[in-house]
């Protein structure tokens, strides 16, 4: 019969190790490993009665093993106490010893780890996004919207040397009030910004209309490179272009959670007023609908897997795409389909929405409509001030989520948002 021997350091006194050593009526319910026993407590040691019995432990074999504590050693003291245990164990034919319990251990940690890393596989392999139908809400207001006048697209150079556009509309007066730079929704590109631009320039203010990296004509349709780059290319905007002063910046839906992004970080001090125009927080938001009210799918295995490797310093599938837009067949030839984990990351406030608005300290103006389709904005001003944010929300009655950005009169809203700004 084989025998080993372990020795465990215990912070109590020794009443109370005997106490639970010498507790054989809540034998096994007491042993967390015991699923039974039987024979009884027949050993005499140190005037105590030391329990020696067959007990079932909880294993896949269910093993019965015998048991019997045959020397107890106490160190002086009631903080730290020596108890020297030594086992036997034996079934039948079958020895039980140390060495087979860690082989056994280190066995159910490799199977474990394999069946780990096979769920990740699978998660990133098969649980993408799927195509949702288009939604006829977001796509097709712009199908009656006037687009002559669309300024050409410039360029800058961002951070890594790509060539990124922007569209510039001039103030129509000779006094410029200050600049606005506008972000886009998702999928979307800066043609989608050209009713708000045209409104601010008519009222005296530069307005700039981004392509975001991985939209439009900036970069790789979908992608970026990591996460953070898209700070960086604003960053790089705003030291190629001159802002005049006030700058504001003013971001729709996903380029509204961006801009409150920047607005909480650590480069919030580029511009000095901030407007979000129906901005996403998060899908684990009080004001979220399930799939942005049909909007988006999400990849949502995917996105786990991916974010259990990028916590380990793994980026290596960060291209692969996350989330997919509802668009007609026609448009996602035009506009962005699919965004791939860096972007879905970056294009949008921080993970922590909550510490995001608190940590801003810049002025903030909110506009939404209370028809909108892809949020619950009535819950929008609840959500900043339970941050300490008691921000100006204004709700537009019958006003959906595209029509935020086409409606004349919810573009004059926006537009007296930005001049409520202090100058």
């Amino acid at each position: 019969m084989n025998e080993f021997c372990t020795e465990i350091e215990i912070q109590a006194s020794d009443t109370r190790v005997w106490q639970l050593l010498t507790d054989f009526a809540n034998f096994p319910s007491g042993t967390p490993l015991s699923a039974g026993q039987k024979g009884k407590p027949r050993l005499e040691y140190m005037g105590k009665t030391v329990p020696t019995f067959i007990c079932t432990l909880w294993s896949r074999q269910r093993t019965q093993v015998a048991v019997g504590y045959q020397s107890q050693s106490f160190d002086k003291g009631d903080i730290h106490m020596n108890i020297n245990i030594q086992n036997t164990m034996k079934e039948g034919n079958m020895k039980i010893t140390a060495p087979n319990l860690i082989r056994w251990a280190g066995l159910s940690a490799i199977v474990a780890g394999i069946i780990f890393i096979a769920g990740l596989a699978a998660a990133i392999a098969f649980g993408g996004p799927t195509s949702p139908p288009a939604m006829a809400s977001i796509s097709n207001p712009f199908d009656t919207v006037d687009f002559s006048g669309l300024p050409p697209l410039l360029r800058y150079t961002a951070g890594d040397g790509t060539a990124l556009a922007y569209r510039h509309y001039g103030p129509a007066s000779g006094t410029v009030k200050g600049s606005v730079v506008l972000v886009h929704g998702s999928s979307a590109n800066s043609n989608s910004m050209h009713v708000l631009a045209k409104a601010f320039a008519a009222a005296g203010y530069d307005a700039y209309a981004l392509d975001i990296r991985g939209h439009g004509a900036s970069g790789t349709k979908g992608r970026i490179d990591y996460i953070g780059q898209l700070e960086d290319d604003l960053s790089a905007f705003a030291g190629s272009v001159l802002l005049t002063k006030p700058a504001t910046l003013v971001g729709f839906s996903s380029g509204g959670g961006f801009v409150l992004r920047v607005a909480g970080g650590p480069r919030q001090d580029a511009f000095q007023n901030y407007l979000l125009l129906s901005p996403f927080l998060s899908v684990d938001a009080p004001n979220a609908r399930p799939g942005g009210g049909g909007w988006v799918n999400i990849g949502l295995p995917r996105i786990i897997a991916l974010t259990i490797l990028n916590r380990l310093g793994i980026r290596a599938f960060h291209d692969l795409p996350v989330t997919s837009f509802a668009l007609r067949e026609e448009a996602k030839k035009i506009l962005t389909p699919t965004y791939s984990f860096s972007l879905a990351a970056n294009f949008g406030p921080q993970r922590d929405y909550e510490a995001n608005i608190r940590a801003v300290h810049r002025p903030v103006a909110v506009v939404a409509g209370t028809a909108d389709e892809a949020f619950m904005t009535d819950k929008l001003e609840a959500i900043f001030l339970k941050q300490g944010q008691p921000w100006p929300v204004t709700l537009l009655p019958g006003i959906g989520h595209i029509a935020l950005t086409l409606d004349p009169g919810a573009v004059k809203a926006a537009v007296r948002a930005v001049e409520a700004f202090p100058q």
